[in-house]
């Protein structure tokens, strides 16, 4: 079988959720990094307690807590844990950590219930007061500068040289500086080639090296490296984040030009390493149930939930499997996942967050990813035929969310497909409508209702909205008495419930790419109305930090100085980027809940209001 990768790397690593961060400052022998303090932390030493100090000056809320996700890359397990912080004056919050054994480096999470708020850097670890750990060498290279990263590889190559993941550390630190070189990282290969043609990662390496060098002369290499990925097994490079980053983007990056090439390739690797952090990427994306085989993808993740039976969230990639590829043998066992998901869900709508503060939902992945057990629930009824189930699902649903919010739409969406499944046309329509009414600039909801009300009629969508707005009166929310002020940095004040204006708020924050994707499309939609909307961009970030924001002045906006009270009042959390457009009586016309570029039209948002 012929096999080539051409060369395609991006230089972001697939596990964009652990941003890079720049490097902490040091004082004596406490460890210290923004607002955060460990006591006598300057060496962490696997085995000992710390204490974690944090100074929050605008708190919201006294039920803060830290998690530390734990990263033991020689015994492939990265376990979390969290530990509750006490409030012990107006803005100091502190708590006691354990660094567990086998660490290589911890990060610390920063959360408040349903979310996490701040990170730390990765910190490495000691075996005792004068020995790094295996791997504990990638933290401090991946928060070095240019002139020092090369100390910490070649410190973690004289104390750990069958470690030669370090080398996948290095080049993803090389890429994100932009000082790569390609004929090096040859050099490179070439030399673990000979050094090293035993060890279990050096076939991955090659397949990342030699798509980095691609040419007629390395092919053959790199067909031998794919040839040897069926024998790597229990790999704990397989556990190093950079590797497993930069692994799955040459995988990704050709899925399109060799699906079954790199099908198999990722077969091979989470059948014989299910435990390993690489496996994990694919079960926390779609990859598990979107492009392996299901009776693997089924094997897999049951394997590590026997493994790790109490991590919770594990059982939405199994529902996800089971209910998209259905057999009629399945319908017990899915029923059981379902359950199981429902139960807990339940549990944090009740306010009982103990699934988190237990080590069973590590970063609220399945309070984050609920809208995923919608789409099992669809799923099922579409297999089964049993839509009144989920339509009852459904709509019991909704009251957990923000009656304006994305969740509502979308879910008044699936409740319309189901009626119309159901042959139900008229419940179809309603809440077709409702969704269109949370989603206004969505024309294909809006082609949907035209088909389904007027069939192939050619009608203007005014019209269609003006007859179903009569019939079915969708319940209005207005800001109230309680809407905060806006106060920006430089002490002016504006009260939106006496602003005759149409208006938007958007919140981000500077972490957020999309975010940014966002302001882009609605400038570019508003080059007529732009003075006619007033803009508030939001966002939780240092005041300091936020003077430079380009997208201030483009926007004609200014700096909020209360950005957590608005934050609050909204009920919009901390993740970003969320929009709310407000009509000039301060009705919300629509509330947005993250954000794919070009999907909204913003002139028919405001449309009414111009």
């Amino acid at each position: 079988m012929k096999k080539y990768i051409p060369f395609f790397l991006v230089s972001c690593l697939c596990i964009t959720f652990f941003t890079n961060c720049s490097e902490p400052q040091k004082q004596s022998k406490d460890y210290s990094y923004k607002n955060m303090v460990i006591k006598n932390g300057q060496k962490l030493i696997q085995g000992k307690e710390y204490e974690v100090i944090y100074q929050i000056d605008n708190p919201e809320s006294d039920e803060y807590s830290v998690e530390v996700y734990y990263q033991q890359e020689k015994i492939n397990e990265f376990p979390s844990k969290v530990f509750k912080l006490k409030k012990i004056d107006s803005v100091h919050y502190s708590g006691k950590i354990k660094i567990l054994p086998n660490t290589s480096w911890i990060v610390i999470y920063l959360n408040l219930p349903h979310e996490w708020r701040d990170r730390s850097p990765e910190i490495p670890v000691y075996k005792n007061s004068e020995v790094l750990e295996y791997g504990a060498n990638t933290a401090l290279m991946k928060n070095a500068n240019i002139d020092s990263y090369l100390k910490y590889f070649y410190d973690e190559r004289e104390k750990y040289p069958q470690n030669i993941a370090i080398y996948a550390s290095r080049w993803s630190f090389e890429m994100q500086m932009k000082i790569l070189n390609r004929d090096s990282v040859h050099s490179q290969i070439q030399y673990l080639e000979k050094q090293y043609p035993n060890n279990g990662a050096l076939c991955l390496l090659q397949i990342i090296a030699y798509t980095i060098n691609y040419n007629k002369t390395n092919k053959a290499k790199l067909d031998s490296a794919i040839d040897k990925v069926q024998f790597v097994k229990s790999e704990t490079a397989l556990n190093n984040w950079e590797l497993s980053g930069l692994l799955n983007d040459v995988l990704s990056g050709n899925d399109s030009l060799h699906p079954n090439l790199t099908k198999k390739i990722k077969e091979q690797l989470i059948i014989n390493n299910p435990f390993s952090f690489f496996t994990n990427t694919l079960i926390s994306h779609t990859t598990l149930w979107n492009d392996i085989d299901s009776n693997i993808a089924i094997n897999v993740i049951n394997t590590v939930i026997n493994h790790r039976p109490n991590i919770v969230y594990y059982n939405i990639t199994k529902g996800y499997i089971l209910s998209k590829y259905f057999l009629p043998d399945s319908i017990n066992e899915l029923n059981k996942t379902i359950d199981l998901l429902n139960n807990a869900l339940e549990k944090y709508y009740n306010n009982n967050n103990d699934l988190f503060y237990s080590g069973s939902d590590p970063f609220h992945r399945l309070y984050i990813g609920r809208g995923l057990v919608q789409s099992i629930i669809l799923k099922k009824a579409e297999n089964t035929g049993n839509y009144t189930e989920a339509i009852d699902f459904f709509k019991n649903s909704i009251k957990y969310f923000e009656p304006t919010s994305n969740n509502v739409g979308m879910t008044y969406d699936m409740i319309s497909e189901l009626y119309l499944k159901a042959n139900q046309k008229d419940s179809a329509i309603k809440y077709l409508y409702y969704a269109y009414y949370l989603f206004p600039g969505r024309t294909d909801l809006l082609n949907r209702l035209n088909t389904l009300v007027y069939g192939k009629k050619e009608v203007k969508g005014d019209k269609v909205i003006k007859e179903l707005r009569e019939k079915y009166k969708f319940p209005q929310v207005y800001l109230n008495a309680n809407a905060p002020a806006i106060i920006y940095a430089d002490g002016s004040k504006i009260d939106l419930l006496k602003l005759d204006k149409p208006k938007l708020i958007i919140f981000f924050n500077l972490r957020c790419g999309i975010c940014e994707d966002l302001m882009i499309d609605y400038i570019n939609s508003q080059m007529q109305n732009k003075k006619d909307i007033y803009v508030v961009i939001i966002s939780p970030d240092e005041i300091n930090s936020l003077k430079n924001y380009k997208f201030y002045e483009l926007l004609n906006a200014k700096i909020v100085a209360n950005a957590i009270d608005l934050i609050k009042y909204f009920n919009v959390g901390f993740t970003a980027p969320k929009y709310i457009a407000i009509s000039r009586d301060n009705r919300i016309l629509s509330k947005g809940d993250g954000y794919q570029k070009g999907s909204i039209d913003w002139n028919a948002l405001f449309k009414t209001e111009l």
